[in-house]
């Protein structure tokens, strides 16, 4: 069969081998001839959104296509940030603080001989040594072999680390301008059938392994190393637990729940169609800082208002409760006792959460 016969074949068999095609494929499907174009359609059911410039532009021009943004019906929040320094604690308050995101304090500038700030070389080869350990003694199967190419391909770190000092100006950038909370807003306006909103802090999953493959992450050079951004509050090291703050007592750490609080501003604020959400932390050791639900707080009050959405039927949603101490988890234990939580359930008629 020559290629100028192809098309003679039944339209309905070309738009059914454009099912069995990725969205990569289907590009370039397209652009064979104007029958193959009519009979192929990108399959674009989900967009994301970051404090990433890629993340939003792409969002955006989805949102204001005339075809494309009527088949959206979810809204993935990338709600971690890269860190401007490594993962550590800061003896504050009454526990341990998190390294800000906007802070970088002056003994991390400290140069390793290749080219790169020594934390983030330390970060690169956790990244590595974490790869070979997650294959264990695996065969060889296509997304080792993925993998082992993007290793091989791994710039200088002196390149990484000039990269990754243009992503970090690039989100400062948006979270000076709040470009990202203006995004969703536009968004939840332009999508008829959006019904579900999920907010991660494990987007960027591990090293070549994402969980979302973000147009952000796709952007990335060939063999990009980098220190792996989670979300939300997480701990320090792996032998203790994130610790959940006072909501009301520590507003600076509101912030690292930016996907949150907008996503429960808007949608209470904001006529839609959103009944399902999902707030899942896919492992980490982290979740919704549950004293929200202690005392009156605007985000409570927002989530009780998108509860009570008509036809609000899926909840999904990680609580980080307590911390190390026998006294962090007591504080906790109030989140629960009050009854707050089961007032706000309560509101969900149709809900058939987890």
């Amino acid at each position: 069969m020559t290629y100028t016969s192809l098309p003679g074949l039944p339209f309905e068999v070309w738009a059914s081998i454009s099912l069995h095609l990725s969205n990569a494929d289907i590009k370039s499907y397209r652009l064979a001839c104007h029958q193959f174009n009519n009979a192929a359609h990108l399959r674009i059911d989900r967009v994301f959104l970051s404090a990433n410039p890629l993340n939003i532009d792409v969002f955006r021009g989805i949102a204001s296509h005339d075809k494309f943004r009527h088949r959206v019906t979810e809204i993935i929040w990338d709600d971690a940030r890269l860190a401007r320094g490594p993962r550590q604690t800061w003896d504050n308050f009454e526990g341990h603080e998190l390294l800000s995101d906007e802070d970088e304090p002056g003994n991390m500038r400290e140069w390793a001989e290749e080219g790169c700030l020594i934390w983030l070389k330390e970060a690169c080869e956790e990244n590595l040594f974490s790869l070979r350990l997650r294959r264990g003694r695996d065969v060889d199967r296509p997304d080792h072999v993925t993998r082992r190419e993007q290793v091989l391909a791994q710039p200088p770190l002196r390149e990484c680390w000039q990269y990754y000092q243009h992503l970090l100006r690039q989100q400062k950038d948006v979270l000076a301008d709040n470009s990202d909370l203006d995004a969703f807003l536009y968004g939840v306006k332009q999508f008829p059938a959006l019904k579900r909103v999920t907010i991660t802090p494990a987007a960027h999953g591990y090293l070549f392994t994402p969980l979302y493959p973000t147009p952000m992450i796709r952007a990335f050079p060939k063999g990009f190393n980098y220190s792996i951004p989670w979300g939300w509050l997480f701990p320090t090291v792996s032998s203790a637990p994130a610790i959940a703050y006072e909501w009301n007592e520590y507003p600076e750490l509101r912030e690292r729940y930016r996907g949150f609080r907008t996503t429960m501003r808007v949608l209470a604020s904001e006529p839609n169609s959103v009944t399902e959400l999902v707030m899942n932390s896919t492992h980490l050791p982290t979740g919704i800082n549950c004293t929200i639900f202690d005392e009156s707080c605007e985000e409570y009050d927002n989530f009780v208002v998108v509860l009570k959405t008509p036809g609000f039927c899926c909840l999904d949603i990680a609580m980080l409760i307590g911390g190390q101490f026998d006294s962090e988890i007591r504080g906790s234990r109030r989140s629960f006792l009050n009854e707050r939580m089961r007032r706000a359930l309560g509101e969900a008629k149709g809900y058939g959460g987890s």
